[in-house]
């Protein structure tokens, strides 16, 4: 599946390579293969890292995935406190906000701060403590890939 998703500090397509069983670093949970990193990245060099290895970083359709990777990284000693980019971006266009396979974001998304404003300098979304946050693209974090099975 390729999709052309543009979006500030970051490369515009998402592509999934079906894997039949996950590869190191990359573990399986439920249908897919994720990957915590521990290094700290742009949100544009952690995506590319993630397409580089076949997949994108990491969606969050559900609150049960969430908490399904949370589990995942606690099981693994890794904590959920420091935010993780995620794949999720604000489209300065329409200032809404999309995840990198092209759906958006639901009016039901667990926001840190719910009643933070749309602003186009913090464009890009990391995940902490099962919530998300905005800030800059060009700020460094950890992240999460995921690889579809």
């Amino acid at each position: 599946m390729n999709m052309n998703i543009a979006h500030p500090g970051s490369p515009g397509t998402k592509t999934f390579s079906k894997k039949a069983e996950c590869v190191s670093p990359y573990s399986q949970i439920g249908d897919i293969c994720i990957w915590v990193s521990s290094s700290a990245l742009t949100n544009a060099e952690a995506r590319w890292k993630c397409q580089m290895d076949g997949g994108d970083l990491v969606t969050f359709h559900t609150f049960d995935k969430i908490q399904l990777v949370e589990d995942f990284m606690a099981a693994n000693g890794i904590g959920v406190n420091g935010r993780r980019s995620v794949g999720a971006y604000l489209d300065v266009l329409s200032l809404k906000w999309d995840w990198v396979d092209g759906s958006g974001l639901n009016s039901s998304s667990p926001w840190c701060a719910p009643d933070n404003t749309l602003d186009p300098t913090e464009g890009c979304v990391q995940l902490q403590n099962s919530c998300f946050h905005d800030s800059s693209c060009s700020d460094t974090h950890e992240y999460i890939c995921e690889i579809m099975m």
